[in-house]
């Protein structure tokens, strides 16, 4: 569905269709709709109306704005809305069924014994350490990447952490979004940042005469994940350059 068609429905149906792309929190949709309707007809904070949202960036935009807004207490009930990563197999349907797509993605039901006792160990410590659940963008990312960057963050103060946090929930919600809804134009759609722990980039799809080379991407998101982790990380050999079907191109990171 394009971004366009799905901001023209009535706002009970807006509201419904974006809801599930801030975890749990509905607040988020909701404002979303009672500020386009009040721009719309010229009541914003400058009396003029806003420009129509025709790209899937444009509304990660202005999603991640309303979040970025909000009072502390409010994104810490977002974050703390999000599910325990060492849910088991067997509570996977109590999961949103957004995150139980991310989680299977992940094969964090494939861990094995070994793993999900150092999963389980790490992550009660994250858990003491910051009373919030740990977050990582994990579609399409690996155990072992979700298992190093745990071990990493744990590393973190509680201030630069939450701000990670809020990070990965926002790249959580763009990955939604990429899902969900197409752009009336393709141009723009690396916008947002959202490179680093495994995720994949088109190469062929959504060109942009802006956009960095892959090269320079993939410099990008080294960077971001020592800044994140406190430590270089190291590509996974042969991966970083492999072709998918589609065209889309692996940039796949192994923290270690």
């Amino acid at each position: 569905m394009k971004v366009s068609e799905a901001l023209c429905k009535p706002s009970d149906e807006v509201k419904q269709l974006l809801e599930g792309l801030y975890e749990c929190s509905p607040w988020v949709a909701d404002k979303f709709v009672k500020e386009r309707t009040a721009q719309s007809q010229g009541k914003g904070d400058d009396g003029a109306a806003t420009a129509p949202i025709t790209t899937v960036t444009g509304l990660a935009k202005a999603l991640k704005s309303i979040v970025d807004d909000s009072t502390q207490d409010e994104k810490m009930l977002l974050i703390r809305s999000h599910p325990d990563l060492c849910e088991k197999v067997s509570e996977m349907a109590n999961l949103s069924e957004e995150s139980q797509d991310e989680q299977s993605r992940a094969g964090l039901q494939s861990l094995t014994v070994q793993e999900f006792a150092d999963f389980e160990r790490n992550n009660a410590a994250y858990k003491r350490k910051f009373e919030f659940p740990f977050i990582l963008a994990v579609r399409n990312a690996t155990k072992y990447t979700v298992l190093s960057a745990m071990a990493g963050r744990l590393e973190n103060s509680a201030q630069q952490e939450f701000a990670i946090a809020m990070q990965q929930v926002h790249k959580i919600a763009w990955m939604r979004i990429l899902a969900k809804f197409e752009s009336d134009q393709p141009a723009g759609f690396f916008d947002m940042p959202c490179v680093g722990y495994g995720e994949w980039m088109s190469s062929t799809q959504h060109e942009d005469p802006t956009t960095p080379t892959i090269a320079a991407r993939i410099c990008r998101a080294r960077r971001r994940v020592r800044d994140q982790l406190g430590r270089a990380p190291r590509w996974r050999p042969g991966l970083e350059g492999q072709r998918l079907p589609g065209g889309e191109l692996r940039m796949d990171v192994l923290c270690s």
